[in-house]
Protein backbone atom coordinates (compact mmCIF):
# COMPACT_ATOMS: atom_id res chain seq x y z
CA UNK A 1 0.00 0.00 0.00
CA UNK A 2 1.34 3.59 -0.91
CA UNK A 3 1.24 6.12 1.69
CA UNK A 4 -0.61 9.34 0.59
CA UNK A 5 -2.36 11.88 2.61
CA UNK A 6 -0.61 11.22 5.75
CA UNK A 7 1.65 13.08 8.03
CA UNK A 8 4.70 12.64 10.07
CA UNK A 9 3.84 12.21 13.82
CA UNK A 10 5.78 15.84 14.49
CA UNK A 11 3.75 17.98 11.96
CA UNK A 12 0.52 16.41 12.64
CA UNK A 13 1.34 17.53 16.34
CA UNK A 14 2.25 20.96 15.29
CA UNK A 15 -0.75 21.53 13.41
CA UNK A 16 -3.44 19.63 16.05
CA UNK A 17 -4.42 18.92 19.30
CA UNK A 18 -6.10 15.69 20.23
CA UNK A 19 -8.69 15.95 22.58
CA UNK A 20 -11.96 13.72 23.04
CA UNK A 21 -11.31 12.08 20.17
CA UNK A 22 -11.20 15.06 17.99
CA UNK A 23 -8.86 16.82 16.34
CA UNK A 24 -8.28 20.85 16.59
CA UNK A 25 -5.91 22.72 15.09
CA UNK A 26 -3.57 24.87 17.61
CA UNK A 27 -3.03 27.75 15.59
CA UNK A 28 -6.19 29.77 14.86
CA UNK A 29 -6.66 31.30 10.87
CA UNK A 30 -8.87 32.41 8.86
CA UNK A 31 -11.18 29.72 7.72
CA UNK A 32 -11.54 27.68 10.06
CA UNK A 33 -14.67 27.22 12.43
CA UNK A 34 -15.37 28.73 15.41
CA UNK A 35 -14.69 25.87 17.95
CA UNK A 36 -11.62 25.10 16.29
CA UNK A 37 -12.40 21.84 15.08
CA UNK A 38 -10.20 20.17 11.83
CA UNK A 39 -12.65 18.30 11.03
CA UNK A 40 -15.11 18.41 8.36
CA UNK A 41 -17.68 16.07 7.50
CA UNK A 42 -18.21 15.59 2.97
CA UNK A 43 -21.52 14.27 2.00
CA UNK A 44 -23.37 15.32 4.81
CA UNK A 45 -26.50 14.60 2.55
CA UNK A 46 -25.33 11.86 0.78
CA UNK A 47 -23.85 8.32 1.92
CA UNK A 48 -20.31 9.42 1.62
CA UNK A 49 -19.81 10.84 4.81
CA UNK A 50 -16.40 10.97 4.55
CA UNK A 51 -14.43 12.95 7.40
CA UNK A 52 -11.23 14.91 6.52
CA UNK A 53 -9.62 18.00 7.29
CA UNK A 54 -7.91 20.65 4.85
CA UNK A 55 -4.39 21.55 4.61
CA UNK A 56 -2.33 23.31 2.14
CA UNK A 57 -5.27 23.14 -0.05
CA UNK A 58 -5.31 18.83 0.17
CA UNK A 59 -7.98 16.46 2.14
CA UNK A 60 -6.29 14.53 4.52
CA UNK A 61 -8.71 11.82 6.06
CA UNK A 62 -9.54 12.24 9.92
CA UNK A 63 -8.89 8.61 10.91
CA UNK A 64 -5.51 9.16 9.09
CA UNK A 65 -4.58 11.95 10.86
CA UNK A 66 -5.25 10.92 14.88
CA UNK A 67 -3.39 7.55 13.82
CA UNK A 68 -0.48 10.09 12.55
CA UNK A 69 -0.65 12.30 15.37
CA UNK A 70 -0.46 9.44 18.05
CA UNK A 71 1.95 6.66 16.27
CA UNK A 72 3.19 8.56 12.87
CA UNK A 73 2.59 7.22 9.88
CA UNK A 74 1.07 3.70 8.37
CA UNK A 75 2.19 1.15 5.82
CA UNK A 76 -1.37 -0.77 6.79
CA UNK A 77 -4.56 0.03 6.24
CA UNK A 78 -6.70 1.20 9.39
CA UNK A 79 -10.68 -0.07 9.87
CA UNK A 80 -12.56 1.35 12.39
CA UNK A 81 -13.05 -1.26 15.25
CA UNK A 82 -16.75 -0.22 16.14
CA UNK A 83 -17.89 -0.18 12.48
CA UNK A 84 -18.11 3.63 12.61
CA UNK A 85 -16.58 5.73 10.32
CA UNK A 86 -17.50 8.96 12.41
CA UNK A 87 -15.87 7.32 15.75
CA UNK A 88 -12.29 8.30 15.26
CA UNK A 89 -10.77 8.23 18.81
CA UNK A 90 -7.32 6.48 18.46
CA UNK A 91 -8.92 3.23 20.81
CA UNK A 92 -10.90 3.12 18.16
CA UNK A 93 -8.93 3.00 14.58
CA UNK A 94 -6.47 -0.52 14.28
CA UNK A 95 -4.00 -1.40 11.57
CA UNK A 96 -5.10 -4.11 9.09
CA UNK A 97 -2.29 -5.60 6.63
CA UNK A 98 -3.53 -6.54 3.21
CA UNK A 99 -3.68 -9.99 4.21
CA UNK A 100 -5.66 -9.41 7.21
CA UNK A 101 -8.14 -7.10 5.21
CA UNK A 102 -8.70 -9.22 2.67
CA UNK A 103 -9.55 -12.59 5.20
CA UNK A 104 -12.12 -9.80 6.51
CA UNK A 105 -13.60 -8.90 3.14
CA UNK A 106 -14.37 -12.68 2.31
CA UNK A 107 -15.91 -13.27 5.43
CA UNK A 108 -19.05 -11.45 5.22
CA UNK A 109 -21.36 -11.38 1.81
CA UNK A 110 -22.02 -8.19 0.19
CA UNK A 111 -24.16 -7.22 -2.64
CA UNK A 112 -23.33 -6.58 -6.59
CA UNK A 113 -23.11 -3.10 -7.33
CA UNK A 114 -25.14 -4.25 -10.80
CA UNK A 115 -28.46 -5.91 -9.56
CA UNK A 116 -27.94 -6.05 -5.55
CA UNK A 117 -28.41 -9.73 -5.53
CA UNK A 118 -25.76 -10.96 -2.68
CA UNK A 119 -22.25 -12.35 -3.77
CA UNK A 120 -18.91 -12.41 -1.34
CA UNK A 121 -18.02 -8.78 -2.26
CA UNK A 122 -17.77 -5.58 -0.44
CA UNK A 123 -19.61 -2.34 -1.38
CA UNK A 124 -17.48 0.61 -2.44
CA UNK A 125 -18.17 2.23 0.94
CA UNK A 126 -16.87 -0.45 3.19
CA UNK A 127 -13.76 -0.19 0.97
CA UNK A 128 -13.74 3.16 1.21
CA UNK A 129 -13.56 3.10 4.85
CA UNK A 130 -11.46 0.51 5.73
CA UNK A 131 -8.69 0.94 3.23
CA UNK A 132 -8.59 4.80 4.44
CA UNK A 133 -9.60 6.25 0.87
CA UNK A 134 -9.32 10.10 0.73
CA UNK A 135 -12.32 12.30 -0.47
CA UNK A 136 -10.30 12.05 -4.06
CA UNK A 137 -9.89 8.83 -4.09
CA UNK A 138 -13.43 7.71 -3.14
CA UNK A 139 -14.43 9.93 -5.79
CA UNK A 140 -12.67 7.88 -8.56
CA UNK A 141 -13.91 4.66 -6.59
CA UNK A 142 -17.55 5.56 -6.75
CA UNK A 143 -17.28 7.23 -10.43
CA UNK A 144 -15.46 3.79 -11.73
CA UNK A 145 -17.69 1.85 -10.15
CA UNK A 146 -21.05 3.20 -11.11
CA UNK A 147 -19.56 2.00 -14.54
CA UNK A 148 -20.76 -1.67 -13.16
CA UNK A 149 -17.59 -3.14 -15.34
CA UNK A 150 -18.19 -0.73 -18.36
CA UNK A 151 -15.89 1.61 -19.49
CA UNK A 152 -16.02 5.18 -17.62
CA UNK A 153 -14.62 7.99 -19.25
CA UNK A 154 -12.36 10.33 -17.53
CA UNK A 155 -14.62 13.49 -18.41
CA UNK A 156 -17.81 11.74 -16.03
CA UNK A 157 -14.88 10.79 -13.12
CA UNK A 158 -13.67 14.49 -13.42
CA UNK A 159 -17.25 15.76 -12.90
CA UNK A 160 -17.82 13.45 -9.76
CA UNK A 161 -14.36 14.51 -7.99
CA UNK A 162 -15.12 17.93 -8.07
CA UNK A 163 -19.22 17.99 -7.56
CA UNK A 164 -18.50 19.93 -4.80
CA UNK A 165 -16.58 22.66 -6.04
CA UNK A 166 -18.81 25.43 -7.16
CA UNK A 167 -16.46 26.27 -9.77
CA UNK A 168 -16.33 22.83 -11.15
CA UNK A 169 -12.70 22.34 -10.41
CA UNK A 170 -9.33 23.32 -11.95
CA UNK A 171 -8.61 23.59 -15.01
CA UNK A 172 -8.99 20.11 -17.37
CA UNK A 173 -4.87 19.86 -17.58
CA UNK A 174 -4.99 20.28 -13.68
CA UNK A 175 -8.26 18.19 -13.57
CA UNK A 176 -6.07 15.23 -15.20
CA UNK A 177 -3.42 15.71 -13.41
CA UNK A 178 -4.75 15.44 -10.14
CA UNK A 179 -6.51 12.38 -11.27
CA UNK A 180 -3.18 10.53 -12.12
CA UNK A 181 -1.68 10.97 -9.11
CA UNK A 182 -4.47 9.95 -6.98
CA UNK A 183 -5.48 6.84 -9.16
CA UNK A 184 -1.76 6.05 -8.53
CA UNK A 185 -2.30 6.38 -4.75
CA UNK A 186 -5.47 4.63 -4.84
CA UNK A 187 -4.71 1.83 -6.66
CA UNK A 188 -2.03 0.95 -4.02
CA UNK A 189 -4.91 1.00 -1.50
CA UNK A 190 -7.06 -1.68 -3.06
CA UNK A 191 -4.57 -3.93 -3.01
CA UNK A 192 -5.63 -6.91 -0.80
CA UNK A 193 -9.52 -5.74 -1.53
CA UNK A 194 -10.11 -7.89 -4.49
CA UNK A 195 -11.52 -4.77 -6.33
CA UNK A 196 -8.90 -2.78 -8.59
CA UNK A 197 -9.48 -0.35 -11.46
CA UNK A 198 -7.80 -1.13 -14.89
CA UNK A 199 -7.59 0.88 -17.81
CA UNK A 200 -9.42 0.22 -20.95
CA UNK A 201 -7.75 1.23 -23.67
CA UNK A 202 -6.33 4.45 -24.91
CA UNK A 203 -8.69 7.18 -24.26
CA UNK A 204 -11.18 4.18 -23.72
CA UNK A 205 -11.60 5.36 -19.89
CA UNK A 206 -11.69 2.73 -17.26
CA UNK A 207 -13.50 0.07 -15.81
CA UNK A 208 -13.82 -1.82 -12.28
CA UNK A 209 -13.08 -5.49 -11.54
CA UNK A 210 -13.98 -7.61 -8.79
CA UNK A 211 -11.20 -10.82 -8.58
CA UNK A 212 -10.47 -12.82 -5.68
CA UNK A 213 -9.12 -10.86 -2.57
CA UNK A 214 -5.97 -10.74 -2.03
CA UNK A 215 -4.91 -13.67 -3.91
CA UNK A 216 -6.84 -15.95 -1.25
CA UNK A 217 -9.39 -18.92 -1.73
CA UNK A 218 -12.62 -17.50 -1.19
CA UNK A 219 -12.99 -14.13 -2.78
CA UNK A 220 -15.34 -14.22 -5.52
CA UNK A 221 -16.53 -17.58 -6.25
CA UNK A 222 -16.59 -18.34 -10.12
CA UNK A 223 -20.43 -18.39 -10.03
CA UNK A 224 -20.57 -15.11 -8.63
CA UNK A 225 -17.87 -13.52 -11.07
CA UNK A 226 -19.99 -14.91 -14.18
CA UNK A 227 -22.85 -13.43 -12.22
CA UNK A 228 -21.29 -10.03 -11.80
CA UNK A 229 -20.27 -9.50 -15.67
CA UNK A 230 -23.08 -10.94 -16.99
CA UNK A 231 -25.07 -7.68 -15.08
CA UNK A 232 -21.75 -5.44 -15.66
CA UNK A 233 -22.54 -5.92 -19.39
CA UNK A 234 -24.91 -3.86 -21.47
Amino acid sequence: MKVSNQLIKEEAQRLFDYRDGMLYWRHAASGQRKDGRAVTRRGAQSERNIYYAKIGGKLFTAHYLVWNWHHGITNNNLRFDDGNPGNFRIENLVEVTAENFALQLRSTKYRCPCCEQRVPQPTVDVIAHAAGLSPLQEAILRAVWSGKGRSVQPETIFSEMYADDPDGGPSASKMYSAFKVALCHLRGKLVGTGVSIENVGYRQGYRLVMKEAGGLNGGLSQQGADHWERGARP
